[in-house]
Protein backbone atom coordinates (compact mmCIF):
# COMPACT_ATOMS: atom_id res chain seq x y z
CA UNK A 1 0.00 0.00 0.00
CA UNK A 2 1.14 3.54 -0.77
CA UNK A 3 -0.82 6.64 0.22
CA UNK A 4 -0.75 10.44 0.13
CA UNK A 5 -3.38 13.00 1.08
CA UNK A 6 -4.79 12.81 -2.45
CA UNK A 7 -4.45 9.17 -3.55
CA UNK A 8 -3.74 5.63 -2.42
CA UNK A 9 -2.68 2.40 -4.12
CA UNK A 10 -3.52 -1.08 -2.84
CA UNK A 11 -2.75 -4.59 -3.92
CA UNK A 12 -6.22 -6.18 -3.89
CA UNK A 13 -7.81 -9.46 -4.95
CA UNK A 14 -10.71 -9.93 -7.32
CA UNK A 15 -12.81 -12.53 -5.48
CA UNK A 16 -14.83 -13.44 -8.59
CA UNK A 17 -11.99 -13.92 -11.07
CA UNK A 18 -9.52 -14.91 -8.34
CA UNK A 19 -6.68 -12.69 -9.44
CA UNK A 20 -4.63 -9.89 -7.95
CA UNK A 21 -5.43 -6.36 -9.10
CA UNK A 22 -4.13 -2.86 -8.46
CA UNK A 23 -6.72 -0.69 -6.70
CA UNK A 24 -5.98 3.01 -7.01
CA UNK A 25 -8.11 5.55 -5.15
CA UNK A 26 -8.35 9.30 -5.67
CA UNK A 27 -9.45 10.75 -2.35
CA UNK A 28 -10.05 14.45 -2.96
CA UNK A 29 -13.44 15.27 -4.53
CA UNK A 30 -14.16 18.21 -6.86
CA UNK A 31 -10.48 18.91 -7.45
CA UNK A 32 -8.20 19.32 -10.43
CA UNK A 33 -6.42 16.16 -9.27
CA UNK A 34 -9.73 14.26 -9.48
CA UNK A 35 -10.36 15.42 -13.05
CA UNK A 36 -6.79 14.51 -13.94
CA UNK A 37 -7.12 11.02 -12.43
CA UNK A 38 -10.38 10.28 -14.20
CA UNK A 39 -9.09 11.53 -17.55
CA UNK A 40 -6.02 9.30 -17.25
CA UNK A 41 -8.25 6.36 -16.33
CA UNK A 42 -10.35 6.93 -19.46
CA UNK A 43 -7.21 6.99 -21.58
CA UNK A 44 -5.75 3.83 -20.04
CA UNK A 45 -9.03 2.05 -20.66
CA UNK A 46 -9.25 3.28 -24.25
CA UNK A 47 -5.79 2.03 -25.26
CA UNK A 48 -5.57 -1.72 -25.80
CA UNK A 49 -1.92 -2.76 -25.91
CA UNK A 50 0.08 -5.25 -23.79
CA UNK A 51 2.69 -2.58 -22.99
CA UNK A 52 0.07 -0.30 -21.39
CA UNK A 53 -1.43 -1.28 -18.05
CA UNK A 54 -4.93 -2.66 -18.61
CA UNK A 55 -7.86 -1.11 -16.71
CA UNK A 56 -10.59 -3.56 -15.67
CA UNK A 57 -13.07 -1.26 -13.94
CA UNK A 58 -13.52 2.30 -12.68
CA UNK A 59 -16.11 4.40 -10.90
CA UNK A 60 -16.97 6.39 -7.79
CA UNK A 61 -17.88 5.41 -4.26
CA UNK A 62 -19.02 8.33 -2.17
CA UNK A 63 -16.33 10.99 -2.32
CA UNK A 64 -13.73 8.58 -3.71
CA UNK A 65 -12.93 7.81 -7.32
CA UNK A 66 -11.29 4.47 -8.08
CA UNK A 67 -9.92 2.23 -10.80
CA UNK A 68 -9.04 -1.45 -10.86
CA UNK A 69 -6.21 -2.37 -13.16
CA UNK A 70 -3.76 -5.12 -13.92
CA UNK A 71 -1.29 -5.88 -11.17
CA UNK A 72 2.20 -6.14 -12.69
CA UNK A 73 4.20 -8.76 -10.83
CA UNK A 74 7.73 -7.49 -11.21
CA UNK A 75 9.77 -4.35 -10.64
CA UNK A 76 10.22 -0.93 -12.17
CA UNK A 77 12.94 -0.22 -14.69
CA UNK A 78 14.38 2.19 -12.12
CA UNK A 79 14.72 -0.55 -9.49
CA UNK A 80 16.16 -3.00 -12.03
CA UNK A 81 18.85 -0.56 -13.17
CA UNK A 82 19.80 0.27 -9.60
CA UNK A 83 21.44 -3.17 -9.54
CA UNK A 84 23.43 -2.28 -12.65
CA UNK A 85 22.93 -1.81 -16.41
CA UNK A 86 20.43 -4.22 -17.94
CA UNK A 87 21.65 -7.30 -19.86
CA UNK A 88 21.98 -6.47 -23.54
CA UNK A 89 19.18 -8.84 -24.67
CA UNK A 90 16.90 -7.17 -22.11
CA UNK A 91 17.72 -3.73 -23.54
CA UNK A 92 16.88 -4.97 -27.03
CA UNK A 93 13.59 -6.38 -25.75
CA UNK A 94 12.83 -3.04 -24.09
CA UNK A 95 13.49 -1.30 -27.40
CA UNK A 96 11.09 -3.68 -29.08
CA UNK A 97 8.37 -3.06 -26.46
CA UNK A 98 8.73 0.73 -26.51
CA UNK A 99 8.74 1.13 -30.27
CA UNK A 100 5.73 -1.18 -30.61
CA UNK A 101 3.64 0.69 -28.05
CA UNK A 102 4.60 4.10 -29.41
CA UNK A 103 3.71 3.04 -32.94
CA UNK A 104 0.30 1.89 -31.63
CA UNK A 105 -0.30 5.04 -29.55
CA UNK A 106 0.62 7.36 -32.41
CA UNK A 107 -1.76 5.48 -34.69
CA UNK A 108 -4.44 6.30 -32.09
CA UNK A 109 -3.29 9.95 -32.17
CA UNK A 110 -1.99 9.82 -28.62
CA UNK A 111 1.39 11.31 -27.70
CA UNK A 112 2.60 9.90 -24.38
CA UNK A 113 5.11 12.78 -23.87
CA UNK A 114 6.54 11.47 -20.59
CA UNK A 115 7.71 7.92 -19.83
CA UNK A 116 9.99 7.51 -16.83
CA UNK A 117 12.04 4.62 -15.39
CA UNK A 118 9.76 4.46 -12.35
CA UNK A 119 6.61 4.31 -14.48
CA UNK A 120 7.85 1.44 -16.66
CA UNK A 121 7.29 -1.89 -14.93
CA UNK A 122 9.11 -5.05 -15.99
CA UNK A 123 7.13 -8.24 -15.47
CA UNK A 124 8.70 -11.59 -14.61
CA UNK A 125 9.50 -12.26 -18.28
CA UNK A 126 11.19 -8.87 -18.67
CA UNK A 127 8.39 -7.36 -20.77
CA UNK A 128 7.70 -3.67 -20.22
CA UNK A 129 4.37 -2.25 -19.02
CA UNK A 130 3.77 1.52 -18.94
CA UNK A 131 1.69 2.46 -15.91
CA UNK A 132 1.42 6.27 -16.11
CA UNK A 133 -0.22 8.33 -18.87
CA UNK A 134 -0.86 11.46 -16.80
CA UNK A 135 1.02 13.73 -19.19
CA UNK A 136 -0.23 12.28 -22.47
CA UNK A 137 -1.76 14.88 -24.76
CA UNK A 138 -5.43 13.99 -23.99
CA UNK A 139 -4.74 14.88 -20.32
CA UNK A 140 -2.90 18.16 -20.80
CA UNK A 141 -5.84 20.48 -20.20
CA UNK A 142 -6.29 19.08 -16.66
CA UNK A 143 -2.63 18.28 -15.86
CA UNK A 144 -0.52 20.24 -13.41
CA UNK A 145 2.99 21.29 -14.53
CA UNK A 146 5.69 18.68 -13.93
CA UNK A 147 8.31 20.62 -11.96
CA UNK A 148 10.58 17.77 -10.81
CA UNK A 149 14.05 18.55 -12.28
CA UNK A 150 15.11 14.90 -12.00
CA UNK A 151 12.62 13.99 -14.72
CA UNK A 152 13.92 16.44 -17.31
CA UNK A 153 16.56 14.03 -18.63
CA UNK A 154 13.81 11.74 -19.94
CA UNK A 155 11.75 14.48 -21.61
CA UNK A 156 12.34 15.81 -25.10
CA UNK A 157 13.68 19.40 -25.13
CA UNK A 158 10.50 20.70 -26.74
CA UNK A 159 8.35 19.08 -24.01
CA UNK A 160 10.48 20.72 -21.31
CA UNK A 161 9.69 24.05 -22.97
CA UNK A 162 5.98 23.41 -22.56
CA UNK A 163 5.10 22.35 -26.09
CA UNK A 164 2.32 19.75 -26.49
CA UNK A 165 4.66 17.46 -28.37
CA UNK A 166 4.54 15.27 -31.46
CA UNK A 167 5.65 11.68 -32.20
CA UNK A 168 9.29 12.80 -32.28
CA UNK A 169 9.16 13.74 -28.59
CA UNK A 170 8.17 10.16 -27.71
CA UNK A 171 11.08 8.92 -29.83
CA UNK A 172 13.39 11.00 -27.64
CA UNK A 173 11.88 9.56 -24.45
CA UNK A 174 12.31 6.02 -25.76
CA UNK A 175 15.94 6.77 -26.56
CA UNK A 176 16.49 8.17 -23.06
CA UNK A 177 15.03 5.05 -21.43
CA UNK A 178 17.17 2.76 -23.59
CA UNK A 179 20.25 4.85 -22.78
CA UNK A 180 19.46 4.51 -19.06
CA UNK A 181 18.91 0.75 -19.34
CA UNK A 182 22.11 0.24 -21.36
CA UNK A 183 24.48 2.45 -19.37
CA UNK A 184 22.90 2.63 -15.91
CA UNK A 185 22.96 6.43 -16.13
CA UNK A 186 20.36 8.92 -17.38
CA UNK A 187 21.38 10.96 -20.43
CA UNK A 188 22.63 14.50 -19.92
CA UNK A 189 19.94 17.19 -19.86
CA UNK A 190 21.63 18.93 -22.79
CA UNK A 191 21.28 16.57 -25.79
CA UNK A 192 24.56 17.93 -27.23
CA UNK A 193 26.40 16.76 -24.08
CA UNK A 194 25.17 13.15 -24.14
CA UNK A 195 28.06 10.70 -24.22
CA UNK A 196 27.72 7.75 -26.64
CA UNK A 197 26.70 4.61 -24.72
CA UNK A 198 29.87 2.73 -25.72
CA UNK A 199 31.95 5.26 -23.78
CA UNK A 200 30.15 4.15 -20.63
CA UNK A 201 29.60 0.52 -21.59
CA UNK A 202 32.00 -0.74 -24.25
CA UNK A 203 29.98 -3.93 -24.78
CA UNK A 204 27.03 -1.97 -26.19
CA UNK A 205 26.50 -3.14 -29.79
CA UNK A 206 27.26 -0.44 -32.35
CA UNK A 207 23.82 -0.83 -33.90
CA UNK A 208 22.09 -0.17 -30.57
CA UNK A 209 24.29 2.85 -29.86
CA UNK A 210 23.55 4.32 -33.28
CA UNK A 211 19.78 3.94 -32.82
CA UNK A 212 19.84 5.43 -29.31
CA UNK A 213 21.92 8.43 -30.34
CA UNK A 214 19.70 9.20 -33.30
CA UNK A 215 16.60 9.00 -31.08
CA UNK A 216 18.26 11.50 -28.72
CA UNK A 217 18.76 14.15 -31.37
CA UNK A 218 18.46 17.70 -30.02
CA UNK A 219 16.08 18.70 -32.81
CA UNK A 220 12.95 16.76 -33.68
CA UNK A 221 14.03 16.63 -37.33
CA UNK A 222 17.21 14.77 -36.33
CA UNK A 223 15.26 11.86 -34.83
CA UNK A 224 13.31 9.06 -36.41
CA UNK A 225 10.13 10.10 -38.12
CA UNK A 226 8.15 7.23 -36.55
CA UNK A 227 8.61 4.56 -33.90
CA UNK A 228 8.20 1.96 -36.63
CA UNK A 229 11.16 3.45 -38.50
CA UNK A 230 13.22 3.29 -35.30
CA UNK A 231 12.33 -0.37 -34.80
CA UNK A 232 13.04 -1.26 -38.43
CA UNK A 233 16.43 0.47 -38.27
CA UNK A 234 17.45 -1.63 -35.28
CA UNK A 235 16.17 -4.87 -36.78
CA UNK A 236 17.87 -4.18 -40.10
CA UNK A 237 21.23 -4.29 -38.32
CA UNK A 238 20.53 -7.03 -35.78
CA UNK A 239 18.08 -9.15 -37.77
CA UNK A 240 14.72 -10.52 -36.67
CA UNK A 241 14.95 -11.74 -33.11
CA UNK A 242 12.98 -13.35 -30.34
CA UNK A 243 15.33 -13.79 -27.43
CA UNK A 244 14.14 -15.75 -24.36
CA UNK A 245 15.12 -13.37 -21.57
CA UNK A 246 14.82 -16.09 -18.96
CA UNK A 247 18.12 -17.56 -20.16
CA UNK A 248 19.88 -14.26 -20.81
CA UNK A 249 23.06 -14.03 -18.71
CA UNK A 250 22.90 -11.13 -16.25
CA UNK A 251 26.47 -9.98 -16.75
CA UNK A 252 27.86 -6.88 -15.12
CA UNK A 253 29.07 -4.21 -17.54
CA UNK A 254 32.61 -4.48 -16.21
CA UNK A 255 32.87 -8.19 -17.07
CA UNK A 256 31.50 -8.02 -20.62
CA UNK A 257 33.57 -8.27 -23.77
CA UNK A 258 32.29 -5.97 -26.52
CA UNK A 259 33.56 -8.10 -29.42
CA UNK A 260 32.17 -11.28 -27.86
CA UNK A 261 28.71 -9.72 -27.39
CA UNK A 262 28.71 -8.33 -30.92
CA UNK A 263 29.61 -11.77 -32.28
CA UNK A 264 26.96 -13.49 -30.13
CA UNK A 265 24.24 -11.09 -31.20
CA UNK A 266 24.97 -11.38 -34.88
CA UNK A 267 25.02 -15.17 -34.69
CA UNK A 268 21.87 -15.39 -32.56
CA UNK A 269 19.88 -12.71 -34.36
CA UNK A 270 20.84 -13.55 -37.90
Amino acid sequence: MTQTDERALFLARDLVLKRRVALRLQLRPASRERAWFERETELLAALDHPTIRAVYSAGRRGEWSYRLSKWVDGESLLDAVRRGPRPIPAVIQLARDLTAVLDYAHTERVILRRILPDTVMLDRTGRAVITDLRYANPCLDVADPDTDPNRLRFLAPEVREGQPGEPACDIYTAGALLYFAMTGQPPAVDPHAIKPPRELRPSCPKAVERVIMRALGAEATQRYLTAYEMSEDLISDLGEFDLPLAVAPALHAGTEDARLWEKRLRRALG
